[in-house]
Formats: structure tokens, sequence, C-alpha cells
């Protein structure tokens, strides 16, 4: 098993090492370049008892508690030198120590860049640092594994292709509490099941539209089933998979899904009168606006008004 208090603070390649601290048998863990992070719910920390799965770290995704930016295309740290008070003897003394942020550049057009700016925040999360070799940096919660506390979340404004470097996008975060680094501890990937971080994907967004396999097909009152096409958000690649249960309408009963083949489905529902339609992907079994079909996680909704 995985769990927390299992694999937090250890290296799978000192298995045999008895001495600790800085002797020569220390085999230190090396944390490698970040490959992104994991942005967390203020204050939740990985209980030491958890057996850190793919499902779980996926459930923590779907429920929001979670929200991976990982891929990243570059990294920037940004230290602040410490602050020193200079007597007139020459004599410093610490002032306050100097505050770090991480810089991580993304590559993955607009929506990506789009879905960026909303999480402008200050105080809402705390970060957990993910490296290209997925292995997990944190901190220790008296057992337990949290993320470091952040301040500002600062999208940064669009980098425009200009000839010579693609269009991107940069995320700033900066760690506000520096106290934290002396209980900097870490999950090394090879202590995980076969499932790396870097795996982790955050939720996909798609277009639900009122279609068949032949057109558009518009809701009627008296209706008593919706032809619904679902796809990627580039309009273009169906989703497949969703099932009775992955979909529901607030104000009407949807009794059932039935796949169609290629992103179409039909969808058995009470009766429709004059009346605003509403569509949404959802997880009636967890009360979640959002699905985890085939280890990827959907999301989105429509709205119709019904003549």
């Amino acid at each position: 098993m995985s769990t927390i208090s299992n694999i937090v603070g250890l290296s799978s390649k000192c298995a045999e090492s008895v001495s600790a601290n800085l002797g020569s048998f220390a085999c230190p863990f090396q944390f490698q370049l970040p490959d992104g992070v994991i942005l967390v719910t203020r204050g939740y920390k990985i209980p030491a008892a958890t057996d850190v799965t793919s499902d779980f770290l996926l459930g923590k995704v779907q429920d929001g508690t979670f929200v991976p930016i990982l891929d990243a295309f570059n990294f920037e740290p940004i230290d602040e030198d410490d602050v020193l008070e200079t007597s007139n003897t020459g004599v410093n003394t610490l002032a306050r120590q100097g505050l770090s942020s991480l810089k991580f550049t993304y590559k993955k057009g607009v929506n990506h860049q789009k879905a960026l700016d909303k999480l402008l925040s200050y105080g809402v999360f705390d970060v957990m640092i993910v490296d290209k070799a997925g292995n997990l940096l944190g901190v220790d919660k008296s057992g337990d594994f949290g993320g470091y506390t952040a301040g500002m979340v600062l999208p940064k404004s669009k980098m425009w292709n200009d000839g010579s470097t693609a269009e991107g996008k940069s995320l700033e975060i900066q760690l506000t509490q520096p106290g934290e680094r002396i209980n900097t501890t870490w999950i090394e990937a090879g202590n995980l099941p076969i499932f790396l971080p870097t795996e982790l994907d955050g939720k996909n967004e798609v277009l639900i539209t009122f279609a068949d396999a032949n057109g558009p097909v518009v809701p009627a009152a008296l209706d008593t089933s919706l032809l619904i096409k679902v796809t990627a958000n580039d309009g273009i690649t169906p989703v497949t998979g969703l099932a009775t249960g992955d979909i529901r309408s607030v104000a009407k009963a949807i009794s059932a899904v039935t796949e169609d083949g290629n992103g179409f489905y039909t969808l058995t529902i009470t009766a429709l009168a004059a009346e605003t339609l509403d569509v949404q992907i959802y997880d009636v079994a967890n009360s979640q606006t959002s699905v985890i079909v085939n280890g990827i996680l959907f999301t989105g909704s429509t709205s119709v008004v019904v003549a």
C-alpha cells in the first residue's frame, strides 16, 4: 500500500541505509526540474493513512480540492533576497526572510490560457510541486502531507507569437511562509503505484448541443426525449462513454442515457413544457459537476428555451 505514512519522506534508493542526517549514508532525495504544480484548497492535507492511488488523486481533482497545472514548457524560480538591517558598526540582523515565487510558462493554446486567467486569487490555495520525474514536494503537517502556503496566484499577460517564439502564458505563484521550508518533505514517484502525478490532468470542458447525426434537433414542448451531441471544446472530437447517471437536468428528471455513437446520445426525460431547459454533465452518484470516464474528467453544461 502507498499510504502517506509509509511513503512520505522516503527514498527507494536508500532502502538499506541506516544512517541519517548529513552522514555519508544520508542518500539525499533529489527533487528534479519542476513540471508544474497542484493547487490545493487552502488547509487541505492528505491524511497519513491515505492510500495514494490514481483514483484518489483523480477524485480530488473531480471534487475541486486539487487543481493540477502540469506539463509546463518552462520554469523560472524567483527568489527575493533576505532583508537585513545593518547597524553603524556593521553588524547585520535579519529583518525578514525573502519570499520565493514559482513561475511556470505554458504553451497549450487559448482555452488553456483562458482557464489560467480564472485562477487569479490571493490566499485561496496551498501548493504542491511536481517534478519531471513525478516526485511530489510538499510540507509535513504532523504526519499528514500538505502544500506550501501560497499568497498571490497571478496569471501573467498573454505572450504573443512574434515569429521566433510561440504564443503562451505564464502563471506566477508566491510562497508566503518561509518558515515552512524546515518541514519540507516529499513523496517519491518510485513509492507510488504504477501512476505518476505528472499523468494527472484537470477537468476537460465539453460542448453540449441539441443534435443528432443529421443535424440540429431543437427540443419542443411535450417531448419526452432529448437528442444531444457531446464533443470536446474543439467542437469536433466526440466524447464517448457517458451513461445513465452522468448527465442531469436540474429541473427535469433524466431516467436514461443511451449512447448512439460518435458523441451522440438520447436522453429519456419527463415531458417538456414551455420552459428553460438545462442539461449538464453531472456525477449523480457523487454529486459532482464532472464525471470520470476512462480516467478522464469531463464537465460542461448548456441550456435552451423550449417553445
